[in-house]
């Protein structure tokens, strides 16, 4: 045990923030982050128009907790920059934001590494608890270096906030466990609310919620209670909603129920391939569901321990609270699920995370469940934080589960069951193992912890183990340290995007027609003709010849993808592969290729969108 563990930890929460306050202020946003910091200028007092994307990223995040969030900031920034006379009227405001919009992305970055060094911290109470101090140091440590977790607090993208809300939904089911109180309920219930409105597949920690309440009120739910509702009707009630659940099933399958359906969406009527893969989902999920409640009511008739258990299971009044309040929470903080429903449904139905094609999502493929989850132990799951990081976290995996302690299962659920759908998922992001870094910085911490306590109790003294300890530390994230250091340094260099920007400037003539992807830079509209799509792949080489274009501006983010994938998108990668063959390459912007990660790897591999390769060619008469 360190002697002076009160103070190591604001010395971790230090040296974590200034590994993701290094280089925050890079010139060029990241293509997402505009989503939340524009929905809250929309929606805010300001009431800037949208553009873009508008609100779509919102009903697939959803991040609209995020929006609500920036509000309250930016209204704070109106109102401090008002007193001190910088912003005269709401007006000003506006203006600035539509003409230099750096400010309010700083200040959304602010937020996103606030959120990031909570979760450092939270998660230092969490291991604290279920271990020691020890292991809550080591945990907050390496979660501290995890080079993934640690760019991506540089971003305004909701994973890091729902990692947050994450590890703080758990620590309150631990109370639970713990303390079996009606306020850690409502705690839980409240988090678990805030951490689905930003993102989806937070909803698994209803699941962490309910095996919390099982564990912590095992020998109650076994017991005879008196009711307010007669026990017949309970026993008689999952089989009435399970017959009907199977007899709407069957109904759907019968008559041309998806046609009904599909109208209030499409206004033909027409039922397209994944929509109707969607509907046969839910029907599928609905009879499953259906068989299973008439079974536990069948089971319910025949076991008293099952009826009592069912029966107080309905009953308790924390559990049902907790899910209210989960429930509330989740509507207050994202109201575009309900306020436009119908939006929220084809958003669900055409997310290429279960169904279609997107090009969006190129190079992003699911590569199968045995795929997936080779792909991210090979890849996110190592160097988001670091090859020894991870193999000491499967192995301290192993020990969580040789200790079998009903604490640890809380700390196992979320991970297992969120790995299991993203390796079931139809998209592949380093940025969905953000998720899982607390909980491998966690096993890794109470492996190391093990290993000490094995090798060092009885052999070593407490300050021998402890300085052992810290050079076994030192040694295990010194690599991922550099790689972040050396990735901050990138962002303070240049964008190769401001230089493209620059060079278009001072060496295309003015008026000149232009086409561009993204990821290329904003290019003022006032002095070129310019059109500018998310791959210029979407028409052909000629098209652009044929209608006059003079310069097409292409990035590697963008070709990148799709050469990844060019059984699903032959045609954009034939217009790549002609503008590569026949247009006039007249300038091409590289970055600096000592810098990690590899330009060959900065999408590919890492899905890192600063400084992209550029090319300008000229296909005028090509």
């Amino acid at each position: 045990m360190f002697k002076n563990e009160r103070s190591i930890l604001p010395l971790i929460l230090i040296f974590a923030l200034a590994l993701r306050l290094y280089g925050i202020t890079f010139e060029v946003p990241h293509p997402d982050d505009y989503i939340t910091v524009q929905g809250a200028m929309h929606f805010g007092p300001s009431s800037v128009p949208l553009r873009g994307y508008g609100l779509s990223s919102l009903y697939v995040w959803p991040g609209f907790s995020l929006v609500l969030i920036q509000i309250v900031l930016f209204t704070a920034y109106f109102l401090v920059g008002w007193l001190v006379g910088i912003f005269p009227d709401m007006e000003t405001f506006r203006t600035l934001y539509l003409t230099d919009p750096s400010s309010f992305y700083l200040i959304g970055r602010f937020m996103s590494v606030f959120f990031a060094i909570g979760t450092i911290w939270i998660l230092y109470g969490l291991a604290r608890r279920l271990y020691n101090h020890r292991v809550g140091l080591l945990a907050s440590l390496f979660l501290s270096v995890s080079f993934i977790h640690s760019f991506h607090s540089q971003f305004i993208r909701p994973d890091i906030p729902a990692t947050f809300f994450t590890v703080l939904s758990i620590l309150c089911c631990l109370l639970i466990l713990e303390k079996k109180e009606l306020k850690y309920y409502l705690y839980a219930g409240i988090v678990t609310g805030l951490a689905m409105a930003t993102k989806f597949t937070s909803g698994i920690l209803i699941l962490v919620i309910l095996v919390a309440h099982l564990m912590a009120e095992m020998d109650l739910l076994s017991s005879k209670k008196e009711r307010v509702v007669g026990t017949s009707f309970m026993l008689l009630l999952p089989i009435m909603i399970g017959t009907l659940l199977i007899v709407g099933s069957i109904l759907t399958s019968i008559m041309d129920v998806p046609s009904l359906i599909a109208r209030p969406f499409f206004p033909e009527g027409r039922i397209d391939k994944p929509t109707m893969a969607f509907l046969n989902l839910l029907r599928n999920i609905g009879l499953i569901l259906g068989i299973l409640l008439i079974l536990a009511g069948l089971l319910q008739r025949v076991s008293l321990t099952f009826r009592y258990f069912s029966l107080n299971m309905v009953w308790n009044k924390n559990l049902l609270l907790a899910l209210f309040v989960t429930i509330l929470s989740f509507i207050l903080l994202d109201p575009l699920f309900f306020l436009d429903f119908k939006e929220q449904m084809k958003v669900f139905i055409y997310t290429p995370m279960f169904f279609g094609q997107n090009e969006a999502f190129a190079g992003s493929g699911g590569l199968g469940v045995i795929g997936n989850f080779l792909w991210y132990v090979k890849g996110s799951l190592s160097w988001g934080a670091g090859l020894h990081i991870e193999i000491m976290a499967v192995m301290g995996l192993f020990i969580t589960l040789y200790r079998r302690k009903r604490e640890d299962i809380i700390i196992i659920i979320f991970p297992i069951v969120y790995f299991v759908v993203i390796c079931f998922g139809h998209l592949k992001w380093e940025r969905y193992a953000i998720h899982l870094m607390p909980f491998q910085a966690i096993y890794a911490a109470c492996f190391l912890d093990t290993l000490m306590g094995k090798i060092g109790h009885k052999r070593l003294s407490l300050k021998s183990e402890n300085a052992i300890l810290v050079l076994i530390s030192i040694a295990v994230i010194i690599v991922p340290v550099y790689n972040i250091l050396r990735y901050d340094y990138l962002l303070t260099q240049k964008d190769t995007r401001v230089m493209s920007k620059e060079w278009v400037e001072k060496n295309i003539p003015s008026g000149s027609k232009i086409g561009q992807d993204e990821y290329t830079g904003d290019i003022p509209d006032k002095l070129f003709r310019i059109t500018k799509k998310y791959s210029l792949g979407d028409e052909s080489f000629e098209y652009y010849v044929r209608n006059g274009f003079q310069y097409l501006i292409v990035s590697d983010t963008q070709y990148e993808r799709f050469f990844a994938e060019p059984e699903k998108f032959p045609q954009i990668v034939l217009f790549y592969k002609t503008l590569f063959q026949k247009g006039e390459l007249v300038m091409e912007f590289i970055p600096r290729n000592d810098l990690w990660p590899k330009p060959e790897n900065r999408f590919k591999k890492y899905h890192i969108h600063i400084s992209p390769t550029i090319k300008i060619y000229k296909i005028a008469n090509s």
